[in-house]
């Protein structure tokens, strides 16, 4: 037995040398270097994104793969064999996608962080005052009671057009005796709503 390191031609020759004389025989054998494991690699559009988010997979594999395994969620589990899926993410996280790659050569894997966003839902504008009535001067607080996230203010203390205050929950002081009416307008990328 002999190992062969380099790829090439080998000429192999067998001598039998016996009583009644010698016999030869020759084979040649070709010596290949073993195949190179593709290397697993891929992009994904988009990265991040509200939920449900579906994103699309494109293989960039290199080499000779013969077979691809997507895991979407990094449990384990085998999630497609196609070459460049999609899936659609449902539930707002932080997922590790991971690809294999496999060929005659071996099998290499590539992974990239997919981040799923809860989507922004449209505000609810609401306040309180204390107090809501009384004598002049009259200092009133402003409490802040809206629903919803990435929210500004807009404050009109007195119905005339014109924003007052962007704070949360401001107060301010009415000098004059009379009736106010007071406007909260919140605002955020989906929508705005005012009370």
């Amino acid at each position: 037995t002999t190992v062969i390191k380099n790829p090439g031609d080998y000429t192999i020759k067998l001598i039998v040398i016996g009583p009644g004389g010698q016999s030869e025989a020759t084979k040649t054998l070709t010596a290949v270097n073993p195949p190179d494991a593709p290397v697993a690699s891929f992009d994904v559009s988009p990265e991040s994104g509200d939920a449900p988010l579906t994103v699309s997979f494109t293989n960039t594999t290199t080499g000779d793969a013969t077979g691809y395994v997507w895991d979407f969620n990094n449990d384990g589990q085998p999630d497609s064999t196609e070459t460049s899926p999609s899936t659609t993410f449902n539930d707002a996280g932080t997922y590790e996608v991971i690809l294999t790659a496999s060929g005659a050569g071996g099998s290499t894997t590539a992974s990239k962080i997919i981040t799923v966003t809860t989507p922004l839902e449209a505000p609810v504008a609401s306040f309180e005052a204390d107090p809501t009535i009384g004598e002049a001067p009259l200092v009133v607080a402003f409490t802040n009671t809206s629903a919803g996230s990435e929210l500004t203010y807009s404050w009109d203390f007195d119905n005339d057009g014109i924003e007052d205050s962007s704070d949360n929950s401001p107060s301010t002081e009415y000098t004059a005796a009379g009736s106010y009416t007071v406007n909260l307008t919140v605002t955020n990328s989906v929508g705005s709503d005012t009370a």
